[in-house]
């Protein structure tokens, strides 16, 4: 009875470790558990997918042996804030597989507390795209703020959700002061309109909102 017992005991063990790495394996972006040494105890298929080592390779690298040279100071810091002082951390590395090829990576480690010691949790996942979207955009806006400079154009972008509106330098340029990008309050924006413009001003802007006309297109002075 006893040994039926241990060995119903065991499979059960194992339904739930082999439920556990199926839970793990389905996720989308890299996990792995570190031990209070700091060592790689458990990850997923796709940590070992993105760094391509074998699971045998990995349970005898450190975490600092994927991260590029440039990035193991803060990356070592961060682990011994989750694993020293048991802080959660986030922060941006860069990744390098077995093949030498970098990316980029936003990583979060939270601490784990069990009865012998302090462990990590991690997640990884790849901001390749996000990064490449960051810098189109930044060559764009160059390009446009290169292109405005040269006339007696400005740009403004208004965050209704937020209710921010951002300036370039041109639109400092144009008031008569020295050129510098500038962000403020809708209601700041409202209050620089020449007092008999504000009720044309508050008009285009409402039917932009309400999709009456296709955009913003208004003609008000401004007082400067």
């Amino acid at each position: 009875t006893l040994s039926r017992l241990t060995r119903l005991g065991r499979e059960e063990l194992a339904k739930e470790k082999g439920l556990l790495e199926a839970v793990l394996d389905s996720l989308a972006s890299a996990f792995f558990l570190l031990g209070p040494d700091g060592k790689m105890l458990r990850w997923n298929a796709a940590l070992a997918a993105a760094v391509g080592y074998t699971d045998a390779e990995i349970a005898r690298m450190h975490p600092r042996d994927f991260v590029s040279e440039h990035d193991r100071p803060q990356v070592e810091a961060a682990l011994r804030k989750v694993l020293q002082e048991g802080r959660e951390v986030s922060l941006e590395a860069e990744i390098v597989d077995r093949e030498g090829n970098v990316r980029p990576y936003a990583l979060t480690g939270r601490p784990l507390e069990l009865a012998h010691g302090r462990y990590m949790i991690g997640v990884a996942g790849d901001i390749t795209l996000k990064k490449r979207t960051e810098r189109q955009m930044a060559r764009a806006k160059e390009r446009l703020d290169l292109a405005l400079s040269g006339s007696r154009l400005a740009l403004w972008d208004w965050d209704l959700a937020h209710d921010k509106v951002y300036f370039n330098e041109s639109w400092a340029a144009l008031l008569g002061g020295d050129p510098r990008e500038l962000t403020c309050s809708g209601e700041e924006v409202a209050g620089w309109n020449h007092a008999e413009d504000r009720a044309v001003f508050s008009a285009a802007m409402g039917n932009a909102m309400k999709g009456v006309s296709e955009g913003f297109d208004c003609e008000y002075r401004v007082v400067n």
